[in-house]
């Protein structure tokens, strides 16, 4: 018996040494692009069974995400605090500015057709790479934690020319960034609006094992610590569901009802902890995307009512 119960707490301090070695690898992984990465990874719920084996035992290069398109309309570069690469695509008599913040593993090329439809409603659009992504410096993503100061430094550079008003819109990692930082700073825009944004690290991390089909625990918890550690932050207190308590802006929160990667709870969580002027709309049939695939007018109708409401 006695030989049994040192055989198996050897194994059982293998088998913990081996998955904290493994979530480490994952979270420098995760939270790092490559340049050598050829191929974007597919979402997890698209892998086949072995591929989601290979993903899980060796991790994913997620390539880092480049520019590859350019805006059809007249636009302008600009670079704030000489590391977060913008665009500027200016309208004549503008009613105010927008600022639109891309989500994870994208850049700002992902956001132009939202650009396109605030230009139509009087806005010019200034379209924001966070750091690591398209023309900005580094090459990793905190996942909207350290990503809040880029909405800060973005925000402050748009303010300084005292536009008519200023909108802040985030998709997914974006959303977060822009609720961290409006729940953390004394910037003040007009109105934000938030696209899917996930309610904690810890559950969107868990949601990602639950759309692989594999247990969340206790990999899930393992990931987010060495997530945090290595970046160097308490990954856990990562929470837009806190933030939003902090939100005291008009606040327009968008969500897919087939979304696998954002749970509505966590947006039903999010909206009950804003306080301010608030709406929630559901898309019923869109997922982890951007809303313009299904519901390009919808969106539209939706966003334009929430800024004439300002």
């Amino acid at each position: 018996m006695k030989r049994f119960l040192i055989i198996f707490f050897r194994m059982a301090l293998l088998l913990f040494l081996f998955a904290n070695i493994m979530a480490a690898f994952h979270a420098y992984k995760f939270t790092h692009f490559e340049k050598d990465a050829i191929l974007k990874a597919k979402n997890p719920e698209d892998l086949n069974f072995t591929q989601k084996l290979n993903a899980l035992f060796f991790g994913v290069s997620l390539p880092r995400p480049e520019t590859d398109i350019l805006p059809c309309d007249e636009f302008r570069n600009v670079m704030v605090e000489n590391e977060i690469a913008c665009w500027e695509i200016k309208v004549p008599n503008e009613k105010g500015i927008a600022l639109l913040f891309h989500g994870y593993g994208s850049n700002k090329a992902s956001v132009l057709g939202k650009a396109q439809e605030f230009n139509r409603m009087g806005y010019t659009a200034f379209l924001v790479d966070f750091r690591g992504s398209g023309g900005s410096a580094g090459s990793k993503t905190t996942i909207g934690f350290n990503e809040a100061k880029d909405v800060k430094a973005c925000y402050d550079y748009i303010k300084s020319k005292n536009p008519k008003s200023i909108l802040l819109c985030g998709t997914s990692m974006g959303a977060v960034a822009i609720m961290k930082c409006v729940s953390e700073t004394n910037i003040q825009p007009n109105g934000i609006v938030l696209e899917c944004p996930f309610g904690s690290m810890k559950q969107t991390v868990s949601n990602r094992f639950s759309a692989m089909g594999i247990p969340s625990f206790p990999l899930a918890d393992l990931l987010v610590f060495y997530g945090g550690i290595i970046n160097g932050f308490w990954a856990f207190d990562h929470n837009p569901i806190n933030y939003a308590k902090n939100i005291h802006v008009p606040t327009l929160l968008l969500c897919g009802g087939s979304d696998e990667r954002v749970t509505q709870q966590e947006i039903d969580d999010i909206f009950q902890n804003i306080n301010a002027p608030k709406q929630k709309i559901i898309y019923p049939l869109a997922k982890h995307e951007s809303y313009l695939n299904q519901y390009r007018e919808a969106w539209r109708e939706d966003v334009i009512c929430f800024i004439e409401n300002l």
